[in-house]
């Protein structure tokens, strides 16, 4: 009973998420505003949208292709601070969350469970939106996989050459085929740029198909069995979580440092985007029933993305802090609701919610690897005592 009204909680996010950004969206113009650039080819400013596709030969691919890139291009365009600053803020935010979800398919107890398919899971995020699609996946986590009931060390184990090779394979496939999109318009070409942007939505191949192909060949080498041993394998797990939890930093605080002192001393920014940078207005998203209409796409798409990021992130926490809570009362750790909050509170100044989410699940492996070297100490104990 107490996984399903979980999931219902973490479900109420995707409820959310469909009126904030999708029924929003249609009923703001964003969507009209979108379709009318992607089916003519061309921005209201003049700009062209013309990334590489197949010239017509395949008109569905070529479709694919242009909507990711127009619906990226404010957000790298250079002329609208606030969307870039909020697509910052996401991309870290995803960036964590992603990882999470990575390690969550490859441990031993969701193997060839439906959450497993991470790929799969990403297309779908691509095209439907993080904040509804993420809530998805992290309730049929609580309602399927051993981890969030009572979870064993043996459970959440992953392969150390899986540890390994996430961060390269993320690098990789995620922050390479973005880092053209971020480039200033005097190292590459417009067309290049929107380019980058429309095959970005394959950014779950990009990822898994690196992974697998230097796991595939470390495994063929000497490199497990150096890093098969239980303390090495703790420091792949760390090593993990504080490459996920640097993501989310390292793009957080600068945005909110920016944005609060937008906000406190104003003079030291043009007066043209100063306000654009204030928390009131990057940190606070537009009310999805208010009738307010978008006034461009690049409005439009900030209000989107702003939904995203708060709706998609804030069930990650929750999802967090119950899987913590859980794994803590069953192996007897006096932490209260009180004192979990008060981490939760600092993991999410310094990172975000994602933040809370990557805290609060690197806690508890840590408590449950704890739990295993514990019984395999006592184990030579017992041996004695036995003799």
């Amino acid at each position: 009973m107490a996984n399903i009204l979980s999931s219902l909680v973490i479900l109420g996010f995707s409820i959310w998420a469909i009126f904030s950004i999708h029924i929003f969206a249609a009923n703001n113009g964003t969507l009209s505003l979108f379709g009318s650039i992607v089916d003519s080819g061309i921005f209201p400013d003049g700009t062209p949208l013309t990334p590489i596709t197949t010239n017509g030969r395949y008109p569905k691919l070529d479709w694919q292709i242009k909507a990711p890139a127009a619906f990226l291009w404010h957000f790298g365009d250079g002329l609208h601070p606030d969307n870039s600053l909020a697509g910052l803020l996401f991309a870290g935010a995803w960036s964590a969350s992603w990882i999470l979800i990575v390690l969550e398919g490859f441990r031993k107890c969701n193997r060839r469970r439906i959450i497993s398919y991470i790929s799969i899971w990403g297309v779908f995020q691509f095209n439907h939106s993080n904040a509804l699609i993420t809530p998805i996946w992290l309730a049929l986590h609580l309602l399927t996989s051993p981890s969030a009931v009572r979870p064993s060390p043996d459970d959440v184990s992953i392969d150390s050459i899986d540890l390994l090779v996430l961060p390269a394979s993320f690098v990789i496939g995620f922050v390479v085929p973005l880092a053209p999109v971020m480039l200033p318009f005097s190292v590459i070409s417009v067309r290049m740029k929107q380019t980058a942007m429309g095959w970005y939505q394959q950014w779950p191949l990009w990822i898994s198909i690196p992974h697998y192909i230097l796991a595939a060949a470390l495994r063929s080498t000497s490199v497990p069995s150096k890093v098969a041993g239980e303390k090495i394998q703790l420091i792949l797990y760390r090593s993990v979580y504080i490459f996920a939890f640097a993501f989310a930093v390292l793009t957080h605080l600068p945005v909110m440092v920016l944005s609060f002192t937008a906000a406190l001393w104003p003079a030291l920014f043009s007066h043209e985007f100063v306000h654009l940078l204030q928390p009131k207005h990057l940190l606070v998203p537009a009310n999805p029933f208010s009738g307010v209409k978008a006034e461009n796409l690049a409005q439009g798409m900030f209000w989107l993305i702003q939904w995203d990021y708060f709706s998609g992130y804030l069930a990650p926490a929750v999802w967090g802090l119950i899987l913590y809570r859980r794994v803590g009362l069953e192996q007897g750790k006096k932490s209260s609701w009180e004192s979990c909050l008060k981490r939760a509170a600092i993991y999410a100044l310094l990172a975000g919610p994602i933040g809370v989410a990557v805290g609060m699940i690197w806690e508890r492996d840590e408590i449950l690897f704890g739990q295993s070297q514990e019984i395999k100490s006592e184990e030579p104990k017992l041996a004695g005592d036995n003799k």
